[in-house]
């Protein structure tokens, strides 16, 4: 009598259930999210003059960084956000590939998120917690990469730096200028920037 012929485990030669996209699609979505998000943010921001003008008349630390260095610091850092999505989103799932992302997402959603409380509604102390809340969302993502893909988790690891200063000076910025009666004296000092 012969024996039975084993025959292959087909489940063993498919890739693992829950792959990420390939590549290319995963660098289309991170970059496309990035951009919407920059965009997004940036259509608040202090390129207007009216709002160029609040921003100025915004007492601040002396700590504060010059709006080129705050710009071009924010270029490299979406640069390395975008990269770090695209490896997540390449890598298979798995509980702590998809908690990173969750963070990553976060972290995008503040991108732009930050600058339409901050510079759009005008609301210092509300743009302090979408702050931390981005800096949460950031080491939720670091934590969850650092299991799966350390590159990605390197690549975040200099946001979450930016994003500890950023939201100190947020908290600062709003506790010197909480006490404005409503903003009256903000907008005061902005028509006086504007008539210049």
């Amino acid at each position: 009598m012969s024996q039975p012929v084993a025959l292959p485990d087909r489940a063993r030669e498919r890739p693992p259930a829950g792959a990420g996209w390939t590549t290319g699609q995963a660098f289309a979505i991170s970059l496309a999210a990035v951009l919407a998000a920059g965009l997004a943010g940036a259509s608040q921001g202090p390129q207007r003059p009216a709002t160029a003008a609040w921003y100025a008349s915004l007492r601040k630390p002396a700590i504060t960084p010059p709006g080129v260095v705050i710009g071009a610091t924010w270029g490299v850092l979406e640069v390395l956000l975008c990269l770090s999505g695209a490896r997540l989103m390449h890598a298979p799932a798995s509980r702590a590939r998809n908690g990173a992302l969750a963070g990553w997402w976060g972290t995008v959603a503040g991108l732009g998120g930050y600058q339409a409380v901050f510079f759009g509604a005008r609301r210092t102390g509300a743009a302090t917690l979408v702050s931390g809340a981005m800096l949460a969302a950031c080491a939720g993502c670091i934590a969850g990469a650092a299991r799966t893909d350390r590159v990605a988790a390197g690549a975040m690891t200099p946001l979450a730096a930016w994003l500890t200063f950023a939201t100190g000076l947020s908290a600062d910025v709003w506790r010197r200028n909480r006490k404005t009666a409503g903003g009256a004296l903000l907008k005061t000092r902005a028509k006086r920037l504007l008539s210049r």
